[in-house]
């Protein structure tokens, strides 16, 4: 588990943040250990209100998805 103080709502441009991790760094450990089987990153934000957050703290997952998954597409239309 992974905390991260000064994680703003907005970055660049104004545009809300779509990821907390940085996957040079955060992700490696997980990427490492979704080979087979999924992996979760929690990383807890303080949500701080001067980083544009409610001001309550929160937990952020963040899904790695195992390196050995076969492409799969789901097509419901398909399936009726």
């Amino acid at each position: 588990m992974l905390e991260k103080e000064k994680i703003c709502k907005r970055k660049g441009a104004g545009r809300i943040m779509n990821s907390p991790n940085n996957a040079t760094q955060d992700g490696i450990p997980a990427k490492k250990l979704a080979i087979d089987n999924p992996s979760i990153i929690l990383i807890k934000n303080q949500g701080k209100k001067e980083h544009g957050w409610s001001g309550t703290p929160f937990w952020w997952p963040v899904l790695v998805t195992p390196k050995n998954t076969k492409p799969t597409v789901y097509a419901i239309e398909y399936m009726k």
